[in-house]
């Protein structure tokens, strides 16, 4: 006698919608998970952004109180055009449309 294959069992459609419902489950709780997960990093970067452009204000306001005599030398003016350079970069091109 010849051996015989042993026969995986047989898969109803009962046992095939049980696998598609649990796939479907596991992918709805990841999408979930993304949907939180991205909340979280708009969250993140919306307080990041506040934070910096509160630096700017009192970079601005410090730089207004500053005597005449200190604003216009040259390493003063050269650190306010930089620092402007920076600030209009970052408001133009990293701003988050929600």
């Amino acid at each position: 006698m010849g051996k015989t294959k042993p026969t995986a069992p047989i898969k109803t459609k009962k046992d095939n919608n049980a696998a598609v419902q649990r796939c479907r489950i596991r992918k709805n709780e990841q999408f979930q998970q993304a949907q939180i997960d991205e909340k979280h990093l708009l969250q993140e970067i919306e307080k990041r952004q506040a934070n910096i452009k509160q630096i700017i204000k009192r970079f601005e306001s410090h730089m207004a109180s500053l005597p005449p005599s200190v604003s216009k030398t040259a390493n003063v003016q050269r650190m306010h055009q930089k620092f402007n350079q920076i600030s209009k970069a970052y408001t133009t091109q990293n701003t988050v449309k929600l």
